[in-house]
């Protein structure tokens, strides 16, 4: 009988199909996965693709049917964003007319604005405000443009209003520089931030008189090299104007400091005459002859030494002399407080103020 016969393959093992082989297995499933990944790649693309092409045909027909009918136009408009509230109005316009004129140079310009897949457009923007052209011009020093310390972001908003009609405003965001103080250079005042650059504009002494909060400073050499005052955006930083700057920012916030007229700095570092004052404060105030009175306030802030008494002895001998005679003069034609006492010129006044400073 067939049953309980022994079968001639009994004890052999059969041999496995190629694709139960343990590394075919694997590789399989391997490819597999890779055919998956690389379809849902393809399907981005794809996806991508479309949409960078409904973009493109949807801004094409807007921009180049300007004339056309049915056809919907983008809105095109720009916004200078964090406008400092102590600019001038006028000096804005300007600034803002920039961006005006580039996007009014030719239709393809207007056209790249308009198209929300060109970045480049917005770099330009900003380079359109401080950068230099290919002339070698830079930008910064022929027109107000010097007021931007640099711009900091330039973006494209487009939106919608309430009958579904597209707008699109290039937003501009910028860090401006800001006055820090007058510099007189023969009979012309100039503005400079705290960095020593020189900032648009050159004015009179009647400008500099109208303006308050801001301190001014005289007789300062130019920068080596230079034979004119800097342009607008170029550095002003001489060692004098530097000790004047000082000076600045240790005076201005005191209650004397509108009696102060300018900061004379002709003798620094006695330059014309090693044994008077380096430094001099012109006050408001005029004596007999026409001439401002003035404080003999000496060396440079931290240039003391053994020579003189600090800068903050100085200061202190100013306030007690704003406090006694409410004019930082004492009603003299000159106050000496580089020593611990402060002297006034010989007259039948009492020589000496009733003043005693300290280092």
């Amino acid at each position: 009988m067939f049953f309980g016969k022994k079968n001639n393959f009994e004890g052999r093992e059969r041999e496995p199909r190629f694709y139960e082989v343990p590394w075919i297995r694997s590789l399989i499933r391997l490819c597999v996965v890779l055919l998956v990944i690389a379809g849902l790649i393809e399907s981005y693309h794809a996806v991508k693709a479309y949409g960078n092409r409904v973009v493109r045909d949807e801004f094409t027909e807007q921009a180049d049917g300007a004339g056309g009918v049915g056809v919907e136009k983008i809105a095109l408009s720009a916004e200078l964003k964090n406008k400092p509230a102590w600019l001038d109005k006028a000096i804005l316009d300007s600034i803002f007319s920039e961006t005006q004129k580039f996007a009014a140079r030719d239709q393809a310009t207007y056209n790249r604005l308009l198209n929300p897949l060109d970045k480049d457009v917005l770099k330009e923007i900003a380079e359109n405000y401080t950068g230099t052209d290919a002339s070698g011009v830079n930008h910064w020093t022929l027109r107000d443009n010097a007021w931007i310390r640099k711009i900091t972001e330039v973006r494209r908003v487009v939106a919608k209003d309430a009958g579904g009609r597209k707008s699109e405003t290039i937003e501009i965001y910028a860090e401006y520089r800001q006055p820090a103080a007058w510099v007189q250079y023969g009979d012309k005042f100039y503005l400079v931030d705290g960095d020593f650059v020189r900032l648009p504009g050159e004015y009179s002494r009647a400008d500099r008189d109208a303006t308050e909060g801001l301190m001014a400073i005289t007789n300062v050499d130019l920068p080596d090299g230079v034979k004119s005052v800097p342009q607008p955006s170029e550095s002003w930083q001489t060692e004098d104007l530097a000790a004047g700057m000082k000076l600045v920012d240790l005076l201005q916030s005191q209650p004397f400091m509108k009696q102060i007229a300018t900061i004379d700095m002709a003798n620094y570092k006695g330059r014309k005459d090693s044994l008077k004052p380096w430094i001099l404060l012109n006050t408001t105030f005029q004596a007999a002859d026409g001439s401002p009175r003035v404080i003999r306030w000496g060396r440079s802030i931290g240039d003391e030494k053994f020579y003189e008494v600090s800068a903050a002895a100085k200061v202190q001998a100013l306030n007690e002399i704003f406090l006694r005679f409410a004019r930082i003069d004492a009603n003299h034609d000159y106050v000496d407080i580089r020593t611990e006492q402060v002297l006034l010129p010989k007259d039948p006044e009492p020589q000496t103020a009733d003043v005693t400073s300290t280092n």
